[in-house]
């Protein structure tokens, strides 16, 4: 299931049935839950799978990395 199937959700209207509206608004947020919970994990696994401990490693790596393509210094191999 992915977010945009719980926001395109559609539901019979019968009578005596639920207010559309509050069903609709209940959707958006379990969709907003559900894709915020969904980025959360991407993050996490994309920790893990490149070994970083922490946001702030992940940030180090990322200016490195960023540094090397453009050319500018790196320490990497300098020692």
């Amino acid at each position: 299931m992915r977010p945009i199937d719980i926001e395109t959700a559609t539901f019979d209207v019968a009578r005596r049935g639920y207010d559309r509206r509050q069903v609709d608004a209940y959707l958006a947020r379990v969709a907003f839950a559900f894709r915020s919970a969904a980025h959360r994990y991407d993050i996490d696994w994309a920790k893990e799978s490149c070994g970083c401990g922490s946001g702030h490693d992940l940030e180090a790596r990322l200016e490195h990395a960023n540094g090397r393509l453009s050319g500018g210094p790196s320490t990497a191999g300098s020692g």
